[in-house]
């Protein structure tokens, strides 16, 4: 992208220190080339999709050269597929001159997701000098089910209308509000619309406690997003904006329908996300991530109380009803806050050391616990819950010698947490576990993330864990 774009503005005398030869770097530098200025690749089916081509020719000689390109579409079991498009154009440009060239494609209607290839192609003499291939994605579908709420339900607050005209689209029944001080006593669902809230009004802490009392809160991108006293987290926003994504658990219901490479640059300015939030340390998960090293998110959710806030700093505001992948993704979202349940909580008792930074910890991240003297009582005391247990060697030892008790305790359906295993103790948690477990000196090398889709890995992406 970087190297298409520096040719696209005319720049010259760019030095790149590549390492090992990469194709696509000096595909862009080809001296005669098609370049194409857009590089978003997931549509609706039945659009028209512009494309900007130019075609360069930086030889030393004047040149005919004949620009030709091709959309093709993979087939798909029982489905017919869509007839290639294709047309070509002669351009005559002598040494060190470029001519553009406006294409309009004419995207099929497909009831399933389908992939297909933009290829592009100069000819010159007759011979090929030129060659490229560009992704496209169908996001087929009429998108996600419609959300169970009443209009005495679902209060929105929409300054901008978009929202509003996308539930209107899709019949969804709501109640209209002008803010958060004029909500329906019924209302279960709040939706904020893009640029709705003041910079004021995103540090009051009125939507921590009104998420408390069990409303469920989604609030779209923001000028002014909410954070402090707002928010039950240390979420806190930026003014980052940029146009690749990545979610961190794509079979989360928020994805549906989505992948990864949807949230690769969108229609119009490309932009993905605008005032994105830094990860927090507490009160909030991540649910996708972007920006420098991976360091911050544009979805999160901060459950409080019976309720729960759930954040979008993806650039919906003029896109929601535009960009298919912007429309699937406000559908997902609505229907994840209207179907949202507390997470059920279970009784968690601690068993550590006075000096053990653990249960200041857990406390800070929201956990509600008891304490106990050792891990026995903590195993009486948590029931079918959770017993988190110091693993120091001696706590180990206590635990194997009444392996029977443990085991009452997690077939009943309770939770032995273990922290700070150490070699010491490693005979004794070999003998509850009954896997002869290994630990090795943690020295140099490189290492990473495992199970990176896995629920419990939900808010870490490598770059949080990864040392060299």
């Amino acid at each position: 992208m970087i190297t298409e774009g520096e040719r696209w503005l005319g720049l010259s005398a760019v030095r790149y220190d590549f390492g090992p030869r990469i194709p696509e770097h000096y595909l862009a530098w080809n001296p005669i080339a098609a370049l194409v200025r857009e590089w978003n690749w997931t549509f609706a089916p039945g659009s028209r999709v512009p494309r900007r081509v130019r075609v360069f020719n930086d030889t030393h000689d004047d040149a005919s050269i004949t620009f030709s390109w091709e959309l093709t579409w993979s087939p798909i079991v029982g489905e017919p597929t869509p007839s290639a498009q294709h047309g070509k154009q002669l351009f005559y440009l002598t040494a060190g001159n470029a001519a553009d060239y406006q294409l309009m494609l004419k995207l099929p209607h497909s009831p399933v997701r389908r992939s297909g290839q933009l290829r592009l192609t100069c000819t010159s003499n007759g011979k090929l000098v030129f060659q490229d291939v560009k992704r496209m994605e169908l996001l087929a579908g009429a998108g996600a089910a419609r959300p169970a709420l009443t209009g005495g339900e679902f209060a929105v607050w929409d300054p901008s209308g978009q929202a509003v005209q996308r539930l209107k689209a899709r019949a969804i029944p709501f109640t209209a509000v002008n803010g958060i001080d004029t909500l329906p006593p019924t209302m279960k669902v709040l939706l904020v619309g893009s640029n709705a809230i003041s910079a004021d009004l995103a540090t009051s802490p009125a939507w921590q406690t009104l998420a408390a009392k069990g409303v469920r809160i989604l609030v779209l991108d923001q000028d002014y997003p909410l954070t402090g006293a707002a928010l039950p987290s240390d979420l806190t926003p930026t003014n980052y904006a940029g146009e690749i994504a990545f979610s961190l658990d794509p079979r989360h219901p928020v994805f549906a329908g989505l992948r990864d490479q949807d949230f690769f640059t969108w229609t119009g300015n490309h932009l993905v996300y605008r005032n994105i939030y830094k990860k927090p340390t507490y009160g909030a998960l991540c649910l996708a991530q972007a920006d420098n090293i991976l360091a911050c998110t544009p979805l999160a959710q901060a459950p409080a109380g019976a309720g729960v806030l759930l954040l979008s700093q993806f650039a919906l505001y003029g896109k929601l009803n535009s960009d298919p992948v912007a429309s699937r993704l406000f559908d997902n979202l609505l229907n994840y806050v209207a179907a949202w349940k507390p997470a059920v909580r279970k009784p968690t008792v601690l068993a550590f050391s006075p000096t053990n930074p653990h249960p200041a910890l857990l406390s800070r991240l929201g956990l509600h616990s008891q304490p106990a003297a050792n891990p026995l009582e903590a195993i009486a005391k948590a029931g079918t819950g959770i017993a988190m247990v110091e693993g120091t060697p001696e706590n180990l030892a206590l635990l194997a010698a009444h392996a029977h008790t443990v085991k009452q305790f997690t077939t009943a359906g309770g939770w032995l947490t273990l922290c700070g295993v150490t070699p010491d103790g490693l005979a004794s948690f070999n003998q509850l576990t009954g896997i002869n477990h290994i630990m090795r000196p943690f020295d140099w090398g490189t290492f990473y993330l495992g199970g990176a889709n896995d629920p419990l890995m939900a808010g870490l992406s490598q770059s949080d864990v990864h040392l060299t």
